[in-house]
């Protein structure tokens, strides 16, 4: 019951994120990450290691699913008691320290630092929110790493690839 007294807890700042990035693949991003996908199934054939061709095969099945669909919005509010994503609430006593990168059009990213091992930092898309609120509403309870100061070289791949 205290979980639910510490969600409704008055909202400081709140926006909706999707749930993934969709992105504008064409035609010759399929074509080429089939070809890709197809070298690396016969690799892993070649190879004997079917578990990697297993692997290959969900992944490429994974990403056409999603982009044959548009992704649900998640509500996202910073609270007095806490932070709340979709239905779920996390004090912020579970997060060692937060930063905001920006640098738009690519970069409009909040990043969570949690003590957690399964799910270490989490990264929430500002969308057109002010980044200086989201800023100044969490150094009241979270400190700042000013050192990320963009996106980690997986992010970058990811978005550049579109993957």
């Amino acid at each position: 019951m205290e979980e639910a007294s510490q969600k409704d807890d008055g909202i400081l700042a709140a926006w909706a994120v999707p749930e993934y990035v969709k992105h504008d693949r064409g035609w010759r991003w399929y074509l080429v990450a089939g070809v890709v996908g197809i070298a690396l199934i016969l690799w892993g054939i070649f190879t004997a290691n079917f578990l990697f061709a297993i692997i290959i095969v969900m992944a490429g099945l994974i990403m056409f699913l999603s982009s044959q669909r548009d992704p649900d919005l998640v509500p996202f509010a910073l609270t007095v008691g806490g932070i709340v994503i979709g239905e779920h609430f996390h004090p912020y006593h579970e997060f060692q320290n937060f930063s905001v990168p920006y640098d738009p059009p690519h970069l409009k990213c909040l990043y969570l630092v949690s003590g957690r091992r399964a799910r270490p930092t989490i990264r929430i898309s500002l969308e057109d929110t002010d980044p200086n609120v989201v800023r100044t509403t969490l150094l009241q309870f979270i400190p700042e790493d000013l050192e990320r100061v963009e996106e980690s070289l997986t992010e970058l791949i990811a978005r550049r690839y579109k993957l």
